[in-house]
């Protein structure tokens, strides 16, 4: 078997390989290629043009190149000097109105009952799509950009915006920053769920921005992460090309929730170690595990501090150290959209995940961002907001980060610091 002598080719692809091998028949693998450091994408594609692919079955982005490759052609491109990593292009997934009292956001409303709106934040929802006509997503005045090419609606993407910005007088539902523009960025299908579709949509996000000369989009909600129920074993977590760009989007001035994951604490087996089980309490998901964004973990909807961190929820820390979740919100059984047919008669049903938990907190900074337009544009100081005026259930940190976001203490705390 092919060795491969350097770090280039990380661990995943290597096993890629390993099992490729085995199996001539398999197809071959989609991968992510960053470039080395004084090179560009440009140069990695001239590269794997040199090992017989070519140019039109090559995709590439500003900072990466996404292509599928064969053992053969990973072996021969893996000593260029020009490559510094080849990722595996990894299958990504969605991570499944009284938790409006639970992150104290009643203060939406005024004496008369009159609703709060925030027309002024537009937030962009990476996930499976949305039904722009339910009745509470239709005053978001939702945009569509369909990378899928499988249409734009969604169930679980529906389920997400009403929680971040639905308004429904008529049906007594309001999210949490009420006629909050949505963008749906529909990253995830039936065929196409890969790492590199929610990378390019994160670098469409940067590009709109820069284009007009303003930050047009304020905030993304990435309610999705991995699908591979072993994060922890993940090569430099927090590092990934996925992390990387969501990162790099935050350092472009937009705020960022990202959801931890859905795996909980979990046992797994090891054949070094005869097949005895080892507990893995580090499960945070990719893109959770990047460290700009505000990564969210789930807690009951209305008892918090009863029932603490939901056992679905992932754990920290991060692979390498760093504590996460950042904080923990509202993720059990959430009342929100959903679009007509999948359950006969209904439009609104409860889901479950960190998902949920992570639409509650864009809907936290989508109303800050609202009432304090200063902030825009100053991500990194409304995540400082929101951890430090977290509620803390006094669980352990690995478990609910620095407590349950507020958004009565983070408007608060926002208004003492501008005092």
């Amino acid at each position: 078997m092919f060795k491969f002598e350097n770090l280039v080719v990380t661990p995943e692809v290597q096993d890629a390989v390993a099992r490729a091998k085995a199996n001539p028949t398999s197809a071959p693998i989609a991968v992510i290629i960053t470039p080395q450091d004084g090179s560009t994408p440009e140069d990695v594609k001239k590269v794997v043009m040199s090992a017989g692919v070519a140019e039109k079955d090559i995709e590439s982005a500003e900072h990466f190149v996404f292509v599928r490759l064969l053992p053969s052609q990973i072996e021969q491109i893996s000593g260029d000097k020009s490559l510094n990593k080849i990722w595996l292009d990894r299958e990504m997934g969605i991570q499944l109105q009284s938790s409006l009292k639970t992150i104290q956001a009643l203060n939406c409303m005024d004496a008369e009952g009159k609703v709060e709106t925030c027309e002024d934040v537009a937030w962009a929802v990476l996930d499976d799509g949305i039904d722009a006509s339910h009745p509470a997503l239709k005053a978001c005045d939702v945009e569509n950009f369909d990378l899928t090419g499988e249409g734009p609606v969604g169930g679980h993407g529906t389920h997400i915006a009403g929680i971040i910005g639905g308004f429904c007088p008529e049906d007594n539902f309001y999210g949490v920053a009420p006629k909050c523009k949505i963008l749906n960025f529909k990253v995830i299908g039936q065929k196409v769920k890969s790492t590199s579709v929610v990378i390019k949509a994160m670098e469409m996000i940067r590009q709109m921005n820069d284009k007009a000369g303003r930050l047009i989009i304020q905030g993304a909600n990435m309610s999705l992460g991995s699908l591979d129920e072993e994060n922890f074993k993940v090569f430099s977590p927090g590092h990934s090309p996925v992390c990387d760009e969501a990162n790099r989007l935050v350092a472009s001035g937009v705020c960022v929730a990202v959801a931890a994951g859905n795996f909980g604490a979990q046992y797994y087996m090891t054949s070094q170690q005869q097949g005895m089980p080892v507990f893995a309490p580090a499960t945070i998901a990719d893109p959770g595990a990047a460290e700009l964004p505000v990564t969210v973990g789930s807690t009951h909807k209305e008892l918090p501090n009863r029932y603490g961190v939901s056992v679905f929820s992932s754990k920290g820390p991060t692979g390498d150290g760093r504590l996460k979740p950042d904080l923990i919100a509202p993720g059990e059984k959430i009342l929100s959209c959903i679009p007509p047919g999948i359950i006969p008669g209904q439009i609104y049903a409860e889901l479950s995940g960190t998902s949920q938990a992570t639409a509650h907190v864009s809907g936290v900074m989508a109303f800050l961002l609202h009432r304090y337009p200063d902030l825009k544009g100053h991500p990194n100081t409304v995540k400082d907001i929101l951890v430090r005026s977290s509620r803390d259930i006094f669980r352990d940190r690995t478990y609910q980060g620095q407590g349950v976001v507020s958004l009565s203490s983070a408007l608060q705390l926002t208004s003492d610091r501008a005092g």
